[in-house]
Formats: structure tokens, sequence, C-alpha cells
């Protein structure tokens, strides 16, 4: 490698043919006067807001006194309509149940974690890797409650990065038949994957809830679709629910929906589920903001109208970036493009600080290292920029950062 003084920076240059039609940002003077503007790829909300009509129709209710005297009240109450939007949304019958929660879709999972192992602290927990780290905390939360120091347990599910989700479920049924005694499990998927941005089929999800389901005391299935209203509903796990009484399918309004301030979620389930779970909730779960938020966003209506234009938005986006950056040589984990987040893993593992010293905020890989030992500050994961500026500075400053070991500021 090349030192380099350029500007401010002291940098490391890696040595290597240049491929046909790359642009590496070779420029450090430009890179460094550029990078004094923040940009945060960081969170994993929409580029595209919330639904237009949104806006309008809480304004309304603030205006006509609705929401005001909502919150001078103390109400045990649920977001009913919320509720039954969703249920229409999916086609639903009497055998589902949604229950919505004040804090985010995390919240329902720490919740319902707790619950499945509230007085069985020998179930295991393992998860398709890498995924959402706040399962490993949640479940270590639970071990120390208990007396037993061989309680609840989490593992990964032992797939390669590069495998599918639908390779990794193969690879968790293979290793559950040679290990058929274990008791007591519970597994937990991303679809779409977080951080990934990967997805499998619904019939891939059906088939291993299903396997899942084949035994004498079954195996628990946890789908989170944090991020599933990029697909179309009829990919989602909520279509089996009510057939399925080992599956929670849990979501929010915080991603495409483009409500992340206001940390609204919802698990959908069957019944004999959500009325054990309601005994482990908060009395007070949602305010009075929050439950007039969600009656108003969950529409089908507003979210059909809402999703025609950002989904196509978003996959056009993305492969936009995904293409630049493959021009300039950068690797990208596998992803599904039209998932808004995606990785990308560097040459070596500075390439996390090398982005924040270029005031270019991301998501370290280390984030996700309890879930999977390949993620450390080597890889990085990516939102979607919000303009077409900060696309075009994005990629400059990521292909700067990944090509260069940028040394201390000066």
């Amino acid at each position: 490698m090349e030192q380099l003084n350029r500007g401010a920076f002291n940098v490391t240059r890696f040595f290597g043919e240049r491929q046909e039609g790359s642009k590496y940002a070779y420029d450090a003077e430009n890179i460094i006067t550029s990078s004094q503007r923040e940009i945060s790829l960081k969170y994993g909300e929409s580029p595209f807001g919330p639904p237009s009509e949104f806006e309008h129709l809480f304004k309304k209710s603030i205006d006509e006194g609705v929401l005001l005297k909502s919150m001078s009240e103390y109400r045990l109450s649920e977001p009913e309509e919320a509720i039954e939007n969703v249920k229409t949304r999916f086609g639903l019958g009497g055998n589902a149940d949604v229950i919505f929660s004040g804090g985010g879709s995390d919240e329902i999972l720490e919740r319902l974690t707790f619950m499945l192992h509230h007085g069985n602290r020998k179930r295991r927990i393992f998860g398709l890797p890498p995924h959402f780290p706040d399962i490993v905390n949640y479940t270590n939360r639970i071990h120390a409650a208990g007396k037993d120091p061989q309680g609840v347990i989490y593992g990964p599910i032992d797939a390669p990065t590069r495998s599918s989700i639908t390779e990794g479920l193969a690879i968790a049924k293979e290793r559950r038949k040679k290990n058929s005694s274990q008791q007591n499990i519970t597994y937990y998927i991303s679809n779409p994957g977080n951080p990934l941005g990967n997805t499998t089929s619904l019939n891939a999800i059906e088939d291993f809830v299903d396997f899942c389901a084949d035994r004498k005391n079954p195996d628990f299935v946890i789908i989170d679709e944090a991020f599933g209203d990029v697909l179309p509903d009829e990919e989602s796990a909520i279509n089996l629910i009510e057939e399925k009484g080992n599956l929670s399918v849990i979501r929010s309004y915080s991603k495409t929906l483009g409500l992340p301030g206001e940390r609204i979620g919802y698990m959908a389930t069957n019944k004999n589920i959500g009325d054990h779970y309601r005994t482990f909730r908060r009395p007070f779960d949602i305010s009075a903001s929050q439950k007039a938020a969600a009656n108003i966003i969950s529409n089908p209506e507003i979210i059909d109208s809402h999703l025609k234009i950002v989904r196509p938005k978003i996959k056009a986006l993305k492969s936009e970036f995904i293409d630049e950056l493959k021009k300039n040589d950068i690797e990208i984990l596998p992803t599904d493009n039209r998932v808004p987040i995606f990785c990308i893993r560097g040459k070596d593992s500075n390439l996390y600080e090398n982005l924040r010293k270029l005031n270019l905020h991301t998501v370290p890989g280390h984030g996700f290292y309890s879930t999977n030992k390949e993620f450390t500050n080597q890889v990085v994961r990516l939102n979607l920029p919000k303009t077409k500026q900060d696309l075009e500075e994005s990629v400059k400053r990521i292909s700067f950062a990944y090509h260069y070991d940028i040394g201390t500021l000066t």
C-alpha cells in the first residue's frame, strides 16, 4: 500500500488494477470539502416519508378535538379501527388476532420472547443470521432473570453469510432432524432480512412452519416483517396465521410507511396466542396519539395507494445505487432490490470508521456480530439516500473510503 497526503487526511491507497469503466473517487481534496455536509444512511426509514393523506387526516383529528379529548382520558382501549384495517387488508377471519404496541415492533418481539419462555427456561432460541441483534439481548435478560444458569439460550443457525434465507431454513431443518430430542425451540426469522435486505418466498416460510409444527411439542416460529410492506401483501406470512398455531408475525409502521417517530408496531397471530400475549403486556400499551396515527395509516386504501407509488420507487432507487457502487468495484452482499437496506463489505476492518470520518453515517457490522461472527466493521449496512444529490455524493464517499484507508484528521 502507498501512503498519500491529501489535504486534511493521510490516506493509504490500495494497489490494484482499475477495471474498465471504474470511477473511483480519488480526488481527496474534493471529497474532504464535500464531506463537511452530513449524510445519514443509517436508519431504515423510508426516503419517501408517510402517505400524503396522513398529514391531512392527522391534523383533522387535532382540529376537531378528537385527539385532545382522547389524550385527557385514561382508556384501556385498543386501536380498534387499526385492528380491523389490518384484518381487512390481509383478509383475516375470526381465528386471527392483531395486537398493537406503542413501543414499536421490537417491544412486541421482547414481550413475545418473554411470554414464550416464562416458566420454561430450558427453551432454546435460534435465529437465522445475520439478523436484528436485539433478540440476543432479550434472551440474555430472560436468562439473567432466572435462577437456572442453563436457562434460555440464544444460538444462531449455523448458515454461511452468503446463504439465502431459503438455504438457511433448509440448514435449520437438517440440524433439527439431527437433534430431534431437543424440546422447546423458538426460531426467529427476518423476512425481509435485516441487515442484508434479502427475502424468501411464502412457500418456503410455510414449509418451515409446518416442519416445526410436526412434533409432539411444536417448535414456535417468529417472522419479523418490519420491512414487509415493500413486498406484495400476498407474500406476507400474515396470510398463514389463522391456520398455524405455532406462528406470530411482527410488523412496523416505522419503515416503508414512514412513521419511525411514532414507534407503532403490531403482531398478527392466531387467537390463542393473542389471548395469552395480552396477559404479558402493559395496561396502557399505546398512547392516544399513537392510536390516532395507527387508525389513520392502517387504512387499506391509503396504504394501497401509497405502496403503489413507493414500492417501485424504492426498487428503482436501490437498483441505481447498487449499480453505481458496482461500477466502483464495491462488494455488495446478497440482497433483494425491493428492500431499502443492504450491506457492503470493505477490504479491511476500517470501512465503517472511514465512512464516519467522511461524515457518511451507516450501521456498523459489529452491531450484528452477536448473530454472525463475519460481521465486523469491515461490513456496513446502508439505507437509501433521500435525494439524487445524496446518492451521487454517497457513491463518491463510499468509493473513496473503500479504496483508501483514511488515517487521522490533521
